[in-house]
């Protein structure tokens, strides 16, 4: 670990033992009704447990207990490690108990992180389910994994229902090509086919005894979830993003580094926070949002010396707020009033706007006044 030990033990403090252990026992018991009681009791003792909801969510899933699920699965962050698959089993979850509309935002947003085929085709089952046209969304996940049967019978599907009907023979015709034996798709190409025979033929004068073809199925769902594909997918977007980086001059590096720390650190996951603050100064040490994000992951896991070293070596760079701000409330918490109170006007100076530094001054001056 390239972290501080006291960030390391800080960042297992927000946990609750009686929380992980009963969603342990809720992914380990055989019993599905225990499981679904300990990991209920895992999110009642810690709503913040993002694995637990998504534990919770499975469970609901499998037992077609989909509008629970999809209750689930929304409690999982979206930045979490199983922020993506969270989503996407939201939305199959939304699809499978009507909510459509729902259901088509939930694709959405995963698919413009990572646009999978399966993720693209679903997208437009609930588009099309809305009786909107889904066409080219289909069209996106046949080429994205033209070896998909279900794609290409989908994109038949929506074509046909919007005319085209030699652009559907011919993707039905793909279908079959990949899977000769789906009895659906033949029973399709044959009822298509047989309005051009009957073009073709000499008119009859006796009446048609032939019941009305059956009516066009729906495009077809995608349920399987390939969480390898997506692993893949995400990490060919971290090296686009390294390569991005790796363009930039190294200030500018720090600093884009340094922005990502700051979103975890205000999640409260310092293991990344501290990981990515440590890479902005290895790219530039003359960042100092850098330092003074280090100065905050110091000042939560208890380390007040490094803290106050991180602040001041921000403060040489740049003045800002946050390295203030850090310094304030140790100086408060080791009761130098005067040093907190210079702390704080000089945060309220540089963002008078500032919660952070409004809330300082207060608990300064409520202080001194004591």
């Amino acid at each position: 670990m390239t972290v501080a030990e006291e960030t390391f033990i800080a960042a297992g403090k927000g946990m609750r033992l009686d929380a992980f252990e009963q969603y342990i026992r809720g992914i380990t018991e055989p019993d599905q009704a225990e499981r679904l009681r300990h990991l209920e009791q895992a999110v009642k003792l810690s709503p913040e447990l993002g694995r637990a909801w998504m534990a919770l969510g499975r469970e609901d899933f499998d037992g077609q207990q989909y509008e629970q699920a999809a209750e689930a699965f929304a409690k999982v962050d979206k930045k979490d490690a199983d922020g993506l698959e969270a989503g996407y089993y939201r939305g199959l979850s939304l699809l499978f108990s009507g909510n459509y509309a729902n259901a088509e935002k939930a694709f959405a947003d995963v698919a413009r992180i990572l646009p999978l085929a399966e993720v693209v085709n679903n997208e437009g089952v609930a588009v099309s389910r809305q009786g909107r046209d889904g066409t080219e969304l289909f069209m996106q996940a046949a080429a994205d994994d033209p070896s998909s049967a279900d794609y290409h019978f989908n994109l038949a599907v929506s074509l046909k229902r919007h005319g085209q009907v030699p652009g559907a023979l011919n993707e039905l015709a793909q279908c079959l090509k990949l899977r000769p034996s789906d009895a659906e798709a033949l029973q399709m190409q044959a009822a298509w086919k047989q309005p051009a025979a009957k073009s073709a033929a000499p008119a009859s004068t006796t009446p048609s005894t032939a019941a009305d073809p059956a009516p066009d199925p729906l495009e077809r769902i995608v349920r399987s979830f390939d969480a390898a594909a997506f692993r893949q997918a995400a990490q060919m977007l971290d090296q686009v993003d390294a390569a991005r980086l790796a363009a930039l001059a190294p200030l500018d590096q720090a600093q884009k580094l340094a922005a990502q720390a700051k979103g975890f650190l205000d999640r409260g996951l310092l293991l990344e926070a501290e990981r990515l603050y440590q890479l902005a100064v290895a790219a530039d040490g003359n960042c100092a949002e850098a330092h003074a994000g280090l100065a905050q992951v110091r000042e939560r896991s208890g380390d007040a010396n490094g803290a106050r070293m991180e602040a001041h070596q921000a403060l040489e760079l740049r003045p800002s707020a946050d390295a203030y701000l850090v310094l304030g409330r140790l100086d408060l918490a080791s009761n130098h009033l005067s040093e907190a109170n210079s702390d704080a006007a000089a945060a309220l100076k540089l963002e008078p706007a500032s919660q952070a530094a409004q809330e300082l001054n207060k608990l300064v001056q409520s202080k001194a006044g004591h």
